[in-house]
């Protein structure tokens, strides 16, 4: 389907070249870029093609290009700010791509008249992962399965865990994460796919959104929050695979499941968490939800050396001794195809 324009244009031709590079090479980007170092190129460019949002340095805004018809206009600023243009959004130029995407795409969220994106629609499957007994590779169960599925569909890893301990483990400083993005949906605006865009970052080629960093945030969200979110992704992200990984703290936790159409639970095989195994499936049964124990499927893991005696950076799962089992896996049950 035709994407609506995002056009740049900066005097600087090599730096519009890397930008514009970087923002195209985006999996689930909603945009096409189109990359200018004339403002008279822009200018005959929009004579025969809609801009819809105009990434531009204040001294190529002239009356001409200033008059182009688009849905937002947004400066590239080199920290000051050009004489008469304070009237527009801007964002710092030099910064990193992701931080100006991010910027870009909560800006243009809040505009009234943003445009939802076309996207081809496809079967969107939603895989959970979850467990009532700890310490079991959870959640590197779940960054595996979500790389290698990612490898041929576009895969989205959600973390709703109370202390997922992903900001730690991968050495990052979230400026924005899951808590924000439920900020902005309870606003009731129409254009919360934009703020996932630019909030959306990768442990190589998976796609996730930051965690909650705040268990009380997590726990004050309903489940219909959590359903216009899958919903929201459903219809107009692009995504193939949503890897959910669940904590305990999840409003109506079984509703939130059965939207699952499978159920990985990790588990362990000493009498205690196998006691927890146990009073779990027939809190499933009391509460009438066979069909959720019909598509769990238990897992009990080998040892794998390199992650219990070393642990294995996240970006190298996917080759590592629980990569390889994970591909087995999937073998065995047709994740691939379904």
């Amino acid at each position: 389907m035709n994407k609506s324009v995002l056009a740049i244009c900066d005097a600087e031709e090599s730096y519009v070249r890397r930008l514009s590079d970087v923002l195209s090479q985006k999996s689930m980007f909603p945009f096409q870029i189109q990359a200018f170092s004339d403002p008279e190129q822009l200018r005959a460019f929009a004579d025969d093609q809609a801009v819809e949002i105009l990434l531009i340095e204040g001294a190529s805004l002239n009356p001409e290009v200033e008059s182009i018809p688009q849905g937002k206009l947004i400066l590239l600023s080199d920290g000051n700010s050009p004489q008469g243009k304070e009237a527009y959004p801007s964002v710092y130029k030099y910064q990193s791509a992701s931080r100006i995407l991010r910027e870009v795409m909560a800006c243009y969220s809040e505009s009234e008249h943003a445009v939802l994106p076309s996207v081809a629609r496809k079967e969107l499957e939603i895989i959970g992962i979850y467990s009532p007994v700890g310490r079991t590779l959870k959640t590197t169960f779940a960054i595996t399965l979500g790389q290698i599925l990612s490898e041929e569909y576009h895969t989205l890893y959600l973390n709703l865990e109370e202390y997922s301990g992903l900001q730690e483990r991968l050495g990052l400083d979230f400026q924005e994460n899951l808590s924000d993005l439920i900020y902005f949906l309870r606003q009731e605006k129409p254009n919360l796919i934009y703020r996932i865009t630019g909030m959306v970052q990768k442990i190589g080629a998976l796609d996730y959104i930051p965690p909650m960093l705040s268990v009380m945030d997590l726990r004050e969200i309903s489940y219909r929050e959590w359903e216009y979110l899958l919903d929201e992704l459903i219809l107009y992200s692009g995504y193939e695979k949503i890897v959910i990984d669940f904590g305990l703290s999840v409003d109506n936790l079984f509703h939130i499941l059965n939207l699952c159409g499978k159920i990985y639970m990790p588990v362990r095989d000493d009498p205690v968490s196998s006691s927890k195994i146990e009073q779990y499936e027939k809190l499933l049964t009391l509460a009438d939800q066979g069909e959720l124990l019909a598509k769990t499927e238990k897992l009990n893991f080998p040892v794998f050396s390199t992650i219990s005696s070393r642990g294995c950076p996240p970006e190298q799962l996917a080759h590592s001794e629980i990569g390889e089992y994970v591909r087995e896996l999937l073998k065995e049950g047709n994740t691939w195809t379904q």
